[in-house]
């Protein structure tokens, strides 16, 4: 029975050249760590040059936002400072040209993974059960199905190049690097951009309210991707019958290294480890006792900066708490102060509805006294008038058949006697 690891490293330090057998042989294989003789064993998964990732992913969305904005918005140009710049360009300089700044903008977001199953010990064992060829076909063939997994379930880490190594077993073991971005879309501006966070969220993984604030969306993605591997890693070994047992890995605070840099180290400790061999005696004695010194103070040190970055944590965390508490008073009132506003526009309407209903009755009221006034005059100056009329002016009307009394005028249906 064997117990092995899942291991999985994810950083920002990648080179293609390295992946691909393209390095400087003087540069980066120093120490001989890649045997040449194993190269063909390698297997490339997939490649598409950056330059060409980045016009495929991003050239569409880049042409449609410079297009839009030339006129009114020319400083938020993509790869032109000018809109007469741009306008003098081709619709294919237009889209190379944005293309090629973005890409220089955005790379530095690109993230590797390197992916292994078990360490050297591990792949020795399995060696003396298997052979050589087949333990190496059963890692490219673990490392495969790690590759279709990745992409499967990120479908917003676009992965642009995947390389298995199986040249480089001297103290190591067959692993698997992956170079991908993160990708997501949106509604306005850049439709199709660099967003890690975009892309995690499209993924399902974002911070609520009740997690710390530790508990990044890429710090769960890490823990749920871990778990997912170590299953597959399981299955795999289960499905061919290995005598394999997967150990969960524990979180590991290591910052990620090339094989060579870490190479380099491990040859730096061979050497300090060489020169105290060397000492004999009395100078041993104090060699080691003065590492042990060294030691010691070096765990306190890092105890107390522990407890120090704990307590920084705690307060981080009693701060963000009493924010969170501060925000939602300020809620509160805010929503008290709009309840009162609302209530006050409401009473103040009632007011104004009151009062322009007492106008119109005032109105009305006025309107009908002045209506009686004219017809109490309209009837004196009437009156007056009648006062006026001479006999003759009488008979004349009563001849045309017009009677004039105090009830007004009257014209009766026939001629007057």
């Amino acid at each position: 029975m064997i117990a092995a690891k899942c291991s999985m490293h994810f950083g920002h330090r990648w080179n293609i050249k390295h992946n691909k057998r393209e390095f400087d042989k003087d540069k980066w294989n120093k120490d001989g760590h890649i045997d040449e003789s194993r190269s063909h064993l390698d297997k490339e998964l997939t490649y598409t040059p950056l330059n060409k990732f980045f016009d495929e992913t991003f050239g569409d969305a880049l042409v449609a936002f410079n297009e839009k904005n030339y006129e009114k918005h020319p400083d938020r140009l993509i790869g032109f400072k000018t809109a007469a710049e741009y306008e003098k360009a081709t619709p294919q300089e237009r889209r190379e040209k944005a293309v090629k700044a973005y890409s220089k903008e955005q790379k530095k977001k690109v993230q590797e993974g390197i992916f292994q199953l078990g360490d050297h010990e591990e792949y020795l064992q399995l060696i003396q059960q298997v052979g050589q060829v087949k333990t190496d076909e059963i890692h490219k063939q673990y490392l495969t199905e790690l590759y279709h997994k990745f992409v499967a379930d990120n479908p917003t880490l676009k992965v642009f190049s995947a390389d298995i190594h199986i040249d480089e077993i001297g103290d190591g073991t067959p692993h698997l690097h992956l170079d991908f971005l993160p990708v997501s879309e949106s509604s306005r501006g850049l439709t199709t951009k660099v967003s890690l966070e975009g892309a995690l969220k499209a993924l399902g993984f974002k911070r609520e309210k009740e997690q710390k604030y530790a508990e990044t969306p890429y710090k769960q993605w890490l823990n749920d991707r871990r778990a997912a591997f170590e299953d597959l890693a399981q299955d795999f070994c289960n499905k061919h019958k290995l005598g394999i047992v997967i150990i969960p890995s524990e979180k590991s605070t290591a910052q990620h290294e090339q094989p060579q840099d870490w190479r380099a180290r491990q040859q730096r400790v061979k050497a300090s480890n060489g020169k105290l061999a060397e000492l004999t005696g009395k100078d041993k004695k104090m060699q080691l006792e003065a590492a042990e010194y060294i030691i010691g103070n070096a765990q306190a040190v890092a105890e107390s900066i522990t407890k120090e970055a704990a307590k920084k944590e705690q307060k981080a965390a009693d701060d963000i708490a009493a924010a969170r508490q501060v925000a939602a008073s300020a809620t509160a009132a805010v929503n008290a102060a709009n309840e009162l506003q609302q209530k006050t526009l409401n009473e103040q309407k009632q007011v104004r509805s009151e009062r322009a209903a007492l106008e119109r009755e005032r109105a009305e009221n006025a309107a009908n006294i002045n209506r009686q006034v004219r017809r109490r005059l309209a009837d004196e100056q009437f009156h007056r008038d009648m006062s006026k009329v001479s006999a003759a002016q009488r008979r004349r009307m009563a001849q045309i058949g017009v009677k004039l009394d105090e009830n007004g005028l009257t014209i009766s249906n026939g001629k007057s006697k």
